[in-house]
């Protein structure tokens, strides 16, 4: 909200507060045994320390609230050892941590007249430790999957069209150090570990403006040779659209896969490049049945066999890779 704050009620206010809430529910959020004192004096409110139970974990705040605009509120968060089964939020976006051990601490300060202002004006560092967890949005132990079936090339494209489209991923360690600074949370460092995976992300999340860029840097440990290739997270923060760099994937189909057909696109005599491609890829016959079908009669193979005596432009094949390396490129 962009509304006026006053806190200038606080100037009247003088005492200590004790608080001793067994049960406390606000929303999505959940807390048990909740303890703490709240000390007014001279228009300053302080939380010394407040302590609850939540989601498994624990909470520790602490907070500082003037009615004075040259002293800015500050506000300390410590959450351990939590279950994020039931924190996050249920809804539509497409990327969301769901399950885990969550660990998170914060040291804010900040300052203005409104909710929208104090939100501009954060500042200082988050620290996200998250064990044992699950990421909605996309399924990177897929990828590695489909990347290791190296027998069709069809089974190796057909990552691209949906193993980025939802599913979950399962990782065993997500950490991450930002800086916020004027509402702008800069990532120094998050790293997340999974089975046949670890990725790295930079880049930034403006509270204010609620949007995000970032750049992830996924490798896929499982894959031999296969280098790292970048995925970038852009738009809102609660629906950021990915778009995938495949120049290294590109890479590794050319220089892996093709040469694992060459062979057999070599043993083909006769033929066009693209019933090749349709046996190689599964369409219209079984692979390889360029090799297995029935002779023709003499008239037809005098019309479409080459003459042995002719040399061929190409090399075997070659004209047929070529074909190949166009329909992988389309495919990018």
């Amino acid at each position: 909200s962009t509304d006026p704050m006053d806190f200038s009620f606080l100037k009247t206010l003088d005492g200590d507060i004790q608080i001793s809430i067994p049960n406390l529910e606000s929303g999505s959020m959940a807390f048990k045994n909740m303890t703490g004192k709240i000390h007014i004096a001279n228009g300053i409110l302080e939380i010394p320390q407040l302590v609850a139970g939540a989601y498994g974990g624990s909470l520790t705040v602490k907070a500082r609230l003037s009615s004075q605009k040259s002293q800015p509120p500050s506000l300390t968060i410590d959450i351990k050892n939590a279950d994020l089964t039931n924190i996050i939020p249920r809804s539509n976006e497409r990327f969301q941590v769901t399950k885990g051990t969550f660990n998170f601490s914060t040291n804010l300060t900040s300052q203005g007249r409104s909710q929208f202002e104090y939100i501009k004006n954060l500042n200082g560092p988050v620290h996200i430790d998250v064990q044992n967890g699950v990421i909605t949005g996309f399924d990177l132990q897929k990828v590695t999957q489909k990347l290791n079936q190296s027998n069709s090339i069809a089974g190796l494209l057909s990552l691209l069209g949906n193993a980025f489209q939802g599913g979950q991923t399962k990782f065993n360690s997500l950490k991450g150090s930002l800086m916020l600074e004027n509402g702008v949370a800069r990532i120094e460092s998050m790293k997340l570990l999974a089975d046949g995976a670890h990725v790295e992300t930079t880049g930034k999340m403006n509270l204010p403006a609620y949007t995000m860029n970032t750049d992830s840097l996924i490798t896929l440990t499982e894959v031999k040779n296969l280098p790292p290739f970048h995925a970038t997270f852009t738009g809102p923060l609660d629906n950021p659209s990915p778009n995938f760099e495949t120049a290294a994937l590109q890479e590794y189909f050319m220089n892996n896969v093709l040469k694992g057909v060459a062979g057999s696109i070599k043993g083909i005599k006769g033929g066009k490049p693209q019933d090749i491609l349709k046996g190689i890829l599964g369409v219209g016959g079984e692979q390889g049945s360029t090799e297995n079908a029935a002779p023709a009669s003499n008239g037809s193979q005098q019309n479409t066999a080459p003459s042995s005596q002719e040399a061929p432009s190409t090399k075997p094949g070659q004209e047929a890779e070529k074909a190949l390396k166009g329909i992988l490129k389309g495919l990018f």
